[in-house]
């Protein structure tokens, strides 16, 4: 999915799946993240209170493949100031929309009104890497028992591992420095 709204140029697309499923934000917290939020060079993102569900800041470490994927979208970004993510009043119609497009349609039935699908993903696949659930919580903006209860176990740590290879394909005809 993250290279098919990558080839279409559907960046904002492309923000929903990062910023849910390699970030772990709630679906309104993309919505409201604004580009101040991001920061490259320390490889974080700060959460601030008035975006999140518990009115509480949190700083969540950007993983590589996060950083790769939002250092693609940032450069195919018109402005990077205020929102990230466009109007959130169209966003669910136009997932919807974008789901149904071309001639291959995602066949994702089982996403249907399941909207913290991305960030249950994260949840899962991040707790078997990190293994520590108060990290976790904190990550998350969720309880210790949340984590516990829905993240913990879930996957083995060797199948999370591919969960954070998810990188942007590389163009086939470039060829690195060191090999030119």
């Amino acid at each position: 999915m993250l290279n098919r709204a990558r080839n279409q140029k559907r960046f904002d697309v492309l923000s929903w799946l990062v910023l849910g499923g390699l970030v772990g934000l709630r679906p309104y917290e993309v919505l409201r993240l604004e580009w101040t939020g991001i920061h490259f060079q320390t490889r974080e993102i700060r959460i601030e209170p008035s975006w999140t569900k518990t009115h509480r800041a949190r700083v969540i470490p950007l993983q590589a493949n996060a950083l790769e994927w939002l250092r693609l979208i940032a450069a195919h970004a018109k402005e990077k100031t205020g929102r990230v993510m466009p109007s959130e009043s169209t966003w669910n119609n136009r997932w919807q929309r974008w789901r149904q497009e071309e001639d291959a349609p995602l066949p994702l039935t089982w996403w249907v009104g399941k909207d913290d699908i991305l960030r249950h993903s994260y949840g899962t696949y991040r707790a078997a890497i990190l293994r520590n659930s108060h990290n976790l919580a904190e990550e998350m903006g969720n309880s210790l028992a949340m984590v516990r209860t829905y993240y913990d176990a879930v996957v083995s740590p060797s199948v999370a591992k591919l969960w954070w290879r998810i990188r942007p394909a590389k163009p086939k005809n470039l060829i690195p420095m060191k090999a030119a």
